[in-house]
């Protein structure tokens, strides 16, 4: 976030990236973008996508990670920032806790896109949580580095989803960091799971179709271990 295009939450006063559609912090919309349908259209419709790629590291993002950059085209852009010297740890790179942080919010603006976004959860009293995840670091990024979250559908059923995050340098295009994510469907009068309202599901269904049309990421579906040998 460069300081000079930060914005502050009407509702909470938080400071935000100019880039992000969302409030981390309380979950309000910002004003001064244009609201979008709770219910856009499934991708291919004649309709741009909201918020579509733009600015000097588009291409070089698009070259370092076409299939996820294709996906992302599909679904609205998701979260772009650049790192702040406050998120860098002892080793002095960016913490773990930040890269979580970062795709949420990726995950925030795509599920936006979707009609999953705060809109949602006020018309419908429901919400997605999330149950499962596991993030896998491929190479350091810095204070003053500039990211982007990239996202592909893998899989929904009537009640969960599984998406997959890569993180990428937005200008220099290398990946820094990959992400999967289980999201339940939640009652949020209940707490507990609630099948996909028929809307909501028939865009997810066209997701996930345009994903399919992708190569599977390498690393979805990865487990953690230690290998021994004989």
């Amino acid at each position: 976030m460069d300081v000079g295009d930060a914005q502050f939450c009407h509702q909470c006063g938080h400071q935000f990236p100019d880039s992000w559609r969302f409030c981390r912090e309380c979950g309000a919309e910002r004003r001064d973008v244009e609201q979008p349908s709770e219910h856009p259209p499934s991708p291919g419709a004649e309709s741009a996508p909201p918020r579509a790629a733009t600015g000097p590291g588009s291409s070089t993002v698009a070259a370092g990670g076409t299939a996820l950059a294709a996906a992302t085209k599909a679904a609205g852009v998701a979260a772009t920032a650049t790192v702040l010297p406050e998120w860098i740890d002892h080793n002095g790179h960016l913490n773990q806790s930040y890269y979580s942080w970062l795709f949420d919010l990726g995950l925030m603006e795509i599920f936006s896109a979707v009609g999953l976004g705060p809109p949602y959860i006020k018309a419908r009293n429901c919400s997605t949580m999330t149950v499962e995840s596991h993030l896998c670091f491929i190479r350091e990024v810095f204070a003053g580095d500039p990211v982007r979250v990239s996202a592909q559908f893998i899989d929904v059923d009537d009640k969960r989803l599984h998406m997959y995050c890569e993180l990428h340098h937005e200008t220099e295009g290398w990946l820094s960091c990959t992400s999967e994510w289980m999201e339940l469907h939640i009652d949020m009068t209940t707490r507990k799971t609630a099948p996909w309202p028929a809307d909501i599901r028939a865009t997810l269904d066209a997701m996930k179709a345009a994903s399919d049309k992708l190569p599977r990421p390498p690393r979805a579906g990865r487990s953690i271990g230690i290998p021994r040998r004989g």
